[in-house]
């Protein structure tokens, strides 16, 4: 099921993101907690959403997540499986 991301950076209008997939907890929070780090074990300083949207996460002020329904389009679908 496709995923909506709404994304709030700081000094920015929220966008949206839709992607296949998205787990807040693996994909976003524990990069923020320090829980993910990289092969020199320093902190990751941003994440990727969807296939080519990069966030710093100290720019990030609010993250949602919500399941949409497969009817919507999915030519906005920016990350599909083929």
């Amino acid at each position: 099921m496709a995923k909506k991301i709404t994304l709030q950076l700081q000094g920015k209008d929220p966008e949206e993101i839709i992607v296949d997939d998205y787990d807040l907890s693996k994909d976003y929070f524990d990069y923020v907690l320090g829980n993910v780090k990289d092969p020199n074990n320093n902190l990751v300083q941003g994440v990727l959403i969807g296939p080519n949207r990069y966030v710093r996460i100290i720019d990030v002020v609010d993250i949602r997540v919500e399941d949409v329904e497969s009817s919507e389009d999915d030519s906005k679908i920016g990350n599909t499986k083929e």
